[in-house]
């Protein structure tokens, strides 16, 4: 059960496959970083928050494809 919540709440785990997700992506306008940036929302054209990017499919953490 451990493993399930550490898959959920880490920032370097995917929270829908568990796979490995070092970046961070916008889920609206697709921008990729290296960290994360908690004011980019304000930035964001479709006003999106950065979420760990995950690494086997490319996608936003909620929009994981895996």
């Amino acid at each position: 059960m451990y493993s399930n919540i550490e898959k959920k709440f880490s920032s370097n785990l995917c929270g829908k496959c568990g796979a490995d997700a070092p970046n961070w992506k916008c889920p609206g306008c697709g921008g990729v970083s290296d960290k994360f940036n908690p004011s980019h929302f304000q930035t964001c054209k479709f006003k999106g928050k950065m979420e760990p990017q995950c690494q086997p499919c490319g996608e936003a953490e909620s929009k994981c494809t895996c």
